[in-house]
C-alpha cells in the first residue's frame, strides 16, 4: 500500500455517532490535513503509518481532529505535530506499548512506579478560571525516578485532559512546588522531554506555569531550562516566593485561591497520592479498584497484585487487550475503546529516530533509560522541513547545526533510518523470516511486491529504492562476553 492510500483507510467516523459531530470545515480540514500527510517523506511519519496498520482507532477522525484543533485548522502544521507526536511517542514508550491505548494496563504498563512516585498528578479541582491544575513536587522526583518513567506519567495525564474538547480549549496550568528541592530533585532529561511535548507534540497546552518557593534551585538551573523553553513559555512562567502569605496571596492573583492549592503551599486541598492512583483506576473501569472499599487490601497490596498480573501476562502486546472505558468524571465528555489488533515483538531499550523539530530542522535523538541523566540534542538539517515557513520561529534560540553531510544517516534505507532499526530487530528476533519480510515489518511499503512474483530487483519501495538494494543483507560475528558467538544481521 502506498501511503496515498494507507490515510485514504483512516476511519471516518459515521453520522450516528455522538462522540464526534463534524460540519463541513472540519469535513474540508480533515480531508486536507490526509492529504498533507501523504507529502511528509515516509522515513519520518514510519510510526503513524505503523500505528495505522495495527492500531487505526488511534488514529481516527476524532485523533486527527485534535491536532487540527491545536493548529487552529491549518492542515500543514497540524500533520506535522501529528507525525512529531507518534515519533516522540514511539520514541517514549518503545515499540510494543506505543501501540497500545494510553491506559494504566496499556502503553503505562510499565511505568507505575513512575506514577506512583507522586512527582506529577492532577489536583481534582480546577483553577478559578475552570483549567485542570497539573501539580508538581520536586521533592518527590529523586534519581530513582530518573528518566522516562516521569515523561511517560505526563504524557498520561495530559492524555486524561485531551480527552475532553473543552479542556482542550482552555489548556491547563501547572502547580509547581519547588520547597526544598535540590539539584538532586533535578532531572534533565525529564524537564526537556516535558517543555518540547507541552509545545509542539501533544495537542493541548499549558496556558501558565506557577513555580513556588523555587529560590534554593531556579538560580542554579535557571540557564539549562532557558534552553529547553520558548519564547511563549518563558512568558507563561511565573515565580512566587517569600513568605507563605505572600505566596498565596500572589497565586490567589492569578486564579489558585487556597481551595485548590495543596496544604503544603498553604491551601485547603488534602490529595493523598494513593487516592490519586485509586480514581484513575475507577475512571479507567478498573474492577480491582471498584471493589476496593469491599475488602481489607491496601492501596499498594492491590497495585502490587495488578502489575504482577501485568507482568505474567504474554510478552507479545497482540495477547494484551487493555480497553479504555468512560473517563467521565471530571476529564472525558465521551467514551472510547481502543485495541490494537497486532503488534511488534518487543525490542532494544534503546530508539533511535528523527523527530520534526519547531525551528525548521530535525532533532536526531538517541536515549535508553542508562542515558536519560543528561541531554542529548542534536539537530539535522531536513530539506522537506526547512523549506516549510510555517515552522520557523525566530524568538527561539538554535541549537548548533551538524554539517550537511551528517543528513546521509537518514536516506532511505541507512541504518539510521527508524524503518530499518525495526526491520534489523525483527529479523534478530526471528532469524527464519525473509529479509523482505524484515523490511515490511519494519515499516517500509513496497507497492508492487505482490505482481514482482519474488524478483526483488523490479520491486521499488514508497522512495523509490529497490527491495534488493534495502535487502541486501551483512552477516558479522561479535563474540559476547561469555565467549558465545551471536550472529548480528544488519541492512545496509
Amino acid at each position: 500500500l502506498s501511503t496515498v492510500q494507507i490515510y485514504a483507510m483512516i476511519p471516518t467516523m459515521s453520522h450516528d455517532e455522538t462522540t464526534l459531530t463534524q460540519d463541513q470545515e472540519e469535513i474540508d480540514a480533515l480531508r486536507q490535513m490526509k492529504q498533507e500527510l501523504t507529502r511528509v517523506p515516509h522515513c519520518q511519519q514510519s510510526a503513524l503509518v505503523h500505528a495505522q496498520r495495527i492500531s487505526p482507532n488511534l488514529v481516527d477522525d476524532r485523533s486527527l481532529l485534535m491536532f487540527l484543533e491545536a493548529e487552529s485548522f491549518d492542515a500543514s502544521r497540524a500533520s506535522r505535530r501529528l507525525v512529531s507526536y507518534w515519533e516522540a511517542r514511539f520514541q517514549l514508550f518503545g515499540p510494543v506499548n506505543c501501540f497500545l491505548p494510553m491506559t494504566l494496563d496499556g502503553a503505562m504498563r510499565d511505568s507505575w512506579d513512575a506514577l506512583r512516585a507522586g512527582y506529577l498528578t492532577l489536583l481534582p479541582c480546577t483553577d478559578n478560571l475552570g483549567r485542570p491544575i497539573v501539580y508538581t513536587v520536586s521533592i518527590k522526583l529523586t534519581r530513582e525516578y530518573f528518566g522516562l518513567g516521569q515523561v511517560r506519567v505526563w504524557w498520561y495525564l495530559l492524555h486524561l485532559l485531551m480527552e475532553n474538547s473543552d479542556i482542550r480549549k482552555r489548556g491547563f496550568v501547572i502547580l509547581s512546588n519547588a520547597k526544598e528541592a535540590s539539584m538532586d530533585n533535578f532531572d534533565t532529561c525529564s524537564v526537556k522531554r516535558i517543555c518540547s511535548s507541552g509545545e509542539y507534540i501533544l495537542p493541548i497546552s499549558w496556558k501558565m506555569c506557577h513555580i513556588c518557593h523555587s529560590n534554593p534551585i531556579i538560580p542554579t538551573v535557571s540557564r539549562i531550562v532557558r534552553t529547553f523553553l520558548t519564547a511563549s513559555q518563558r512568558a507563561k512562567l511565573m515565580l512566587h516566593n517569600g513568605s507563605p502569605e505572600a505566596v498565596l496571596d500572589s497565586l490567589a492573583k492569578n486564579h489558585l485561591t487556597s481551595e485548590c492549592l495543596p496544604t503544603e503551599l498553604g491551601g485547603t486541598l488534602t490529595v493523598p497520592s494513593e487516592s490519586v492512583v485509586r480514581k484513575i483506576m475507577l475512571l479507567e473501569g478498573d474492577k480491582m479498584f471498584m471493589e476496593y472499599h469491599q475488602t481489607n487490601l491496601s492501596i499498594d497490596e492491590a497495585i502490587s497484585d495488578k502489575v504482577t498480573l501485568i507482568e505474567e501476562s504474554s510478552k507479545w502486546a497482540s495477547e494484551v487487550q487493555p480497553q479504555r472505558s468512560d473517563l467521565a468524571s471530571c476529564f472525558s465528555d465521551h467514551s472510547d475503546e481502543r485495541k490494537p489488533e497486532s503488534l511488534l515483538q518487543p525490542g532494544s531499550e534503546t530508539y533511535s529516530f528523527s523527530v520534526p523539530g519547531p525551528w525548521g530542522n530535525t532533532r536526531n535523538d538517541e536515549f535508553s533509560e542508562s542515558k536519560c541523566g543528561s541531554p542529548n540534542v542534536s539537530d539535522i538539517s531536513t530539506s522537506s522541513i526547512q523549506s516549510d515557513k510555517n515552522f520557523s520561529n525566530d524568538n527561539t534560540e538554535s541549537f548548533g547545526k551538524k554539517s550537511s553531510k551528517s543528513s546521509k544517516a537518514n536516506r532511505p534505507g541507512r541504518l539510521g533510518d527508524p524503518r530499518m532499526n525495526r526491520a534489523v530487530q525483527a529479523k534478530l528476533d526471528n532469524p527464519d523470516i525473509s529479509l523482505v519480510t524484515a523490511l515490511v515489518r519494519g515499516g517500509f511499503v513496497f507497492p508492487g511486491l505482490e505482481e514482482s512474483k519474488g524478483q526483488l530487483s523490479l520491486v521499488k519501495d514508497i522512495d523509490n529504492v529497490t527491495a534488493k538494494e534495502s535487502a541486501i543483507a551483512k552477516v558479522a560475528v561479535r563474540k559476547a562476553e561469555d565467549g558465545k558467538e551471536m550472529m548480528l544481521a544488519y541492512l545496509c
